[in-house]
């Protein structure tokens, strides 16, 4: 506010008063000087501010009447403010019964809480929220295989439409240790297969060597019986088919085998291996390689990818 127009006509101005004299009281900084401040109050509507001067000259005269001033503070909507919170705790077991609370929820202005929504934005499985468009929604923890983090979002409007900034809030549902782990399919040697035609015949046709079909019970005890020493090639056809019947059943696999297979399929090809007898043996740097990759591969039949974590002794990949 400004008084510096004010004047006296046989001398100066010495004094400046200012009152607030209609409005919501507020709090004037400089009230005795040309040019106070004060600042303007939150307000519901539009609101008049009336203040009031006065000044004195330099012989102690006061004016004889007081100028006013208005000032309209316009109403401007704050946004409201979600507050999100989440009981019995941040940490549960499955089947507890979570409340998500936004009952905290705040508005600047004083309006009231119009709307609330709740949305889920981290977690897996998606879960059902009821109530997810009032003040306290709920769900029920879910039995999981490991610990898992969902994370929840509330966005509040006020009654005069204005909508708050998201609030989040994090709960961690607990591993269900009652849950047994999933069965884990044990790997089966060369002689295994040899002996259970029904399930080695349920898992053909495979192919080995790139381009050796094995889709037939013959072909496959064929290999079998002929993956002996005498020729490492028929050795490592034998290790080769039992670890992609192995990997076919369900057996885990990892890097390791990953790479021993195509390096076995490969050392075949290159080969020219066609079936068991086919292809003249090994000898050598070449047979060596070929003996270690089969005692690779039959490691795997025997322990799965364990063979290669715990280093049981080595296996000599010889004739089941």
């Amino acid at each position: 506010m400004d008084g510096q127009a004010s004047y006296d006509r046989d001398g100066s101005i010495a004094s400046y008063s200012w009152i607030q004299t209609t409005g919501p009281t507020v709090t004037i900084t400089g009230a005795s000087t040309a040019t106070p401040t004060f600042t303007a109050p939150p307000v519901n509507a539009d609101t008049t501010l009336t203040f009031s001067l006065t000044v004195t000259d330099n012989e102690g005269m006061t004016s004889a009447s007081a100028d006013t001033v208005n000032v309209l503070v316009k109403n401007v909507n704050q946004l409201p403010i979600a507050s999100a919170i989440v009981s019995p705790s941040s940490t549960v077991n499955k089947d507890t019964l979570v409340t998500l609370d936004g009952s905290k929820s705040s508005d600047p202005d004083g309006s009231t809480i119009a709307s609330y929504t709740w949305i889920q934005t981290a977690g897996s499985p998606a879960l059902t929220l009821s109530g997810a468009n009032t003040a306290q929604a709920t769900f029920t923890a879910p039995s999981l295989a490991a610990d898992t983090t969902f994370t929840f979002q509330l966005t509040v409007t006020d009654s005069d439409g204005a909508s708050s900034l998201p609030a989040s809030v994090n709960v961690v549902v607990l591993k269900d240790t009652s849950v047994p782990p999933a069965p884990t399919t044990q790997p089966r040697t060369m002689g295994y297969w040899k002996l259970h035609e029904k399930e080695t015949t349920a898992l053909l046709p495979i192919i080995i060597d790139t381009n050796y079909n094995v889709n037939t019970w013959s072909k496959a005890l064929n290999i079998f019986n002929k993956a002996t020493a005498k020729n490492a090639y028929d050795m490592l056809a034998g290790q080769l088919l039992a670890a992609k019947l192995n990997v076919k059943n369900g057996v885990a696999t990892c890097a390791i085998i990953n790479d021993a297979i195509i390096q076995a399929d490969s050392m075949l090809t290159n080969a020219a291996y066609k079936g068991p007898g086919s292809t003249k043996a090994p000898t050598g740097t070449m047979k060596t390689a070929v003996i270690d990759l089969s005692t690779k591969l039959d490691n795997y039949n025997r322990y799965g990818c364990s063979a290669f974590d715990s280093k049981p002794p080595a296996v000599v990949a010889t004739t089941p």
